[in-house]
């Protein structure tokens, strides 16, 4: 049998040569904690791109509330129309984040990082209107009476997301067998 080593070129044999034992079908592993958060996100999405819609275009219905206001013959049309507007975006912008979640966890699961920066982007994005949306509807509540501190939902946003992408990074960086989930994305 003919056997060829690899030397470089200038190179005597055993002076500066290197072997290096790499497996040549190396299958990527993450630990088990890291597949269930994974899948949990998935899940998760689901659930809150159906209830948060629900949550969300609630804020359009001024209920009892409502009907105290026309039968004391205020005219809430303008804030009624503020409020369907701001309740609609919401429910799309829920909709959409909870797809753009779904797809971010979909690709960590496998082995994309682009997974992680598309749960990033849609966050910060996601906050933003919801921050915007969230004033529209404050001040529609002030314009009948009604006191709406949306302040509470921004910190609540923005922190919260924040707390959400290092939990996240953390969790990936949890090693199985030395090597992290991380340091494994494409």
């Amino acid at each position: 049998m003919n056997q060829s080593f690899n030397i470089p070129a200038g190179k005597f044999a055993g002076e500066g040569y290197q072997q290096y034992a790499e497996p040549m079908n190396y299958e990527r592993q993450r630990n088990g904690f890291v597949t269930f958060w994974l899948w949990l996100g998935i899940v998760c999405s689901v659930f809150s791109g159906i209830f948060g819609s629900i949550v969300m275009s609630s804020y359009s219905n001024l209920g009892y509330y409502g009907i105290q206001l026309v039968a004391a013959g205020v005219d809430y049309s303008h804030a009624a129309s503020q409020l369907e507007d701001a309740s609609i975006m919401l429910v799309i912008t829920n909709i959409l984040a909870a797809i753009c979640n779904l797809i971010g966890y979909i690709m960590l699961l496998k082995w994309k990082k682009t997974g992680f920066w598309l749960i990033i982007i849609a966050t910060v994005v996601v906050s933003s209107i919801i921050i915007y949306a969230m004033g529209i509807i404050s001040e529609a509540y002030s314009e009948i009476g009604l006191y709406l501190d949306s302040t509470v939902t921004t910190i609540t946003q923005v922190v919260g997301s924040f707390i959400g992408w290092i939990i996240l990074w953390a969790i990936l960086q949890i090693k199985k067998n030395g090597i992290s989930c991380w340091s494994q994305l494409d």
